[in-house]
């Protein structure tokens, strides 16, 4: 016999609301899961801005002779500090800078930026927490990509002003395709 915890029922006015829902609500308890079996970091950002803080202390240091493998970890650092940025002057209209400022003078590692309440505060007491798994999946996913992208020879973009074609310019020329 099955012992049940909690039941969560997902409703919708529609099929679509329901399925986006029901996936809303597996992402959240998978999120949960990873948490509890991987621990936590500081959440919106504070993690990753601490970590580039490891590659500041490594450019200043000189421990990196190699030229390209300077330029690298200064690209890393500064694509580590871009999350915290970006919650920031996504959700408030405060000038990143400012906020990060005030970050660094608090001295808490912990010393995040809750954007709800437009407050500096301690991430892991007010419950802004990221799972360890979930950032560490991030980072490796976006260093593969990185490279890819530095040793791929072609790349294919959209511009930004990209309008796709009509239905009815491909039905008038069907039979190209």
């Amino acid at each position: 016999m099955e012992k049940k915890i909690g039941e969560i029922q997902v409703g919708g006015g529609t099929d679509a609301e329901r399925g986006e829902e029901y996936d809303l609500i597996i992402d959240a308890l998978n999120s949960a899961k990873s948490a509890m079996r991987y621990g936590v970091l500081p959440g919106g950002g504070v993690a990753l801005y601490q970590a580039s803080k490891v590659l500041d202390d490594l450019a200043t240091a000189s421990l990196i002779e190699d030229p390209s493998e300077q330029v690298a970890a200064r690209i890393l650092r500064e694509a580590l500090k871009m999350p915290i940025k970006l919650v920031i002057e996504n959700k408030t209209a405060l000038n990143s800078a400012i906020i990060l400022d005030k970050i660094e003078s608090e001295g808490n590692m912990f010393t995040g930026f809750d954007v709800k309440e437009e407050k500096l505060c301690d991430m892991i007491e007010e419950g802004i927490v990221d799972s360890l798994q979930v950032v560490q999946t991030y980072l490796q996913d976006a260093v593969s990509l990185s490279g890819m992208l530095l040793t791929t020879e072609c790349l294919v973009i959209k511009e930004r002003n990209y309008e796709p074609m009509s239905l009815k310019h491909y039905q008038d020329r069907r039979e190209l395709f």
